[in-house]
């Protein structure tokens, strides 16, 4: 009876477990970006930096040519990253997977003053509905918030939870892994 009780207690612990689980795995999401080759790179600052977000998607040079990674600050400056070499284009050679959004998504990735590193959907988590882009988060003139266009929730960026706007789901949540130096890599 003792071992029921015991064994009933571990599977009742570990499916609570998995309800805390702060990663979003409703939507495939799969980056990779090189900073060894691109050591300037807005991302580099954003992975560094407190509450220097930066909107991530991607692109494709010409027709049938190699991926680039489009990025976009808070205050409107881009650059455009190609990825020149076979190393960094092989990740995507499967399909590229950012969210919400699919192929055409984005991705707001900073590093956060309690959080650490955080990469969240650029989407309007309670807007958004199977891989539509209409639902872009918009920067506001707080550096840590975003705000929804359509249903006007404010969001942070910092805990990913709506600040005001009404009730809802909280931001999409991926897992960063930052090395330094080397690479970033965000994915579910």
């Amino acid at each position: 009876m003792k071992k029921i009780v015991l064994l009933f207690i571990l599977c009742f612990g570990l499916l609570a477990g998995c309800a805390d689980d702060p990663i979003s795995r409703k939507y495939p999401c799969r980056f990779l970006f090189y900073t060894q080759w691109h050591p300037t790179s807005m991302i580099v600052a954003a992975m560094t930096s407190y509450n220097e977000f930066v909107r991530v998607s991607m692109g494709v040079q010409g027709t049938g040519g190699a991926y680039e990674v489009n990025v976009v600050d808070r205050k409107g400056r881009k650059e455009t990253n190609k990825l020149t070499n076979e190393l960094e284009n092989r990740y995507f050679l499967n399909g590229v997977y950012l969210g919400a959004g699919g192929a055409m998504g984005s991705l707001l990735v900073g590093q956060t003053n309690f959080n650490g590193r955080v990469a969240w959907d650029a989407l309007c988590p309670n807007c958004t509905v199977d891989y539509s882009t209409k639902y872009q988060l918009q920067w506001t003139d707080n550096p840590a918030q975003v705000k929804c266009g359509s249903c006007k929730r404010i969001y942070s960026l910092e805990t990913g939870n709506i600040l005001s706007g009404g009730e809802g789901h909280s931001l999409l949540r991926y897992i960063v892994t930052y090395t330094p130096g080397v690479s970033v890599q965000i994915g579910n």
